[in-house]
């Protein structure tokens, strides 16, 4: 659907002949899409002819094996105190591929710069904020 409106064309209908290879589609892709509701063995991606690195798609990424809070849950576990290795060893288990130290050092670094963003974003109005204070005194 998405690359349909992007050619602005319905599938199998004839366009004019001299289209350039960026507007032209080239088949597809098959990958295997992890979610948080199961694995989606053979998902078709259609591809261009040419110019398929330069677009972003709002469904799913280039190279993206991952999707949705499945992904979000193994940051958070790295969030809490798990090591990079620790991270490549849980994704391992519930993804069933290992994942390169690398490729993991790069989802950390994209949460890093997520939260940078949002440290140094200012803030409209101060949040409502309720400070409580208490002792807890034991009398026998």
């Amino acid at each position: 659907m998405e690359l349909a409106a992007y050619l602005g064309c319905a599938r199998y209908e004839h366009l004019p002949f001299g289209r350039t290879p960026e507007a032209t589609l080239s088949g597809s892709d098959h990958r295997a899409l992890m979610t948080q509701y199961g694995c989606i063995p053979a998902l078709h991606v259609p591809k261009l002819r040419r110019g398929n690195g330069a677009l972003t798609w709002q469904t799913i990424l280039r190279y993206e094996r991952c999707w949705g809070p499945l992904l979000d849950q193994h940051i958070l576990g790295y969030c809490l105190g798990l090591s990079l290795r620790d991270l490549q060893e849980v994704m391992q288990r519930t993804l069933g591929e290992v994942m390169s130290l690398a490729a993991c050092n790069r989802l950390v670094l994209t949460v890093q710069e997520q939260v940078r963003a949002f440290k140094t974003t200012p803030l409209d109005a101060p949040p409502p904020i309720v400070l409580v204070d208490g002792m807890w005194v034991n009398i026998a």
